[in-house]
């Protein structure tokens, strides 16, 4: 099966921000001791990741909207490249709701 460059690029920005929170997860440790440096560096990674995920994704799924001809196709891997922002916009409305 061959996977074109729009499709392929999808799945890469699903993947970081899992990415991101396992940097996170590591560096945490390190927020309160001499090597800080790692801390800090682990968090402008894991800002890097979330908003590099964001940004990519909006161009990637402009792409596939514009390149895909099947419009199945053209809505699965429009929402499989949304899908970092599709989370944080739940995420947000279940903080909001549940704050209430």
């Amino acid at each position: 099966m061959k996977i074109n460059l729009n499709r392929r690029n999808a799945l890469i920005i699903c993947c970081l921000p899992i990415i991101a929170l396992i940097v996170s997860q590591f560096t945490k440790n390190y927020r309160y001791s001499e090597y800080r440096n790692i801390y800090l560096f682990g968090v402008a990674t894991v800002y890097t990741l979330w908003f590099s995920s964001f940004l990519w994704g909006i161009l990637n799924a402009i792409l596939i909207w514009r390149k895909e001809k099947q419009k199945f196709i053209r809505i699965i891997w429009f929402l499989i490249s949304l899908l970092p922002i599709i989370y944080m916009i739940v995420g947000l409305i279940i903080a909001i709701i549940t704050d209430y």
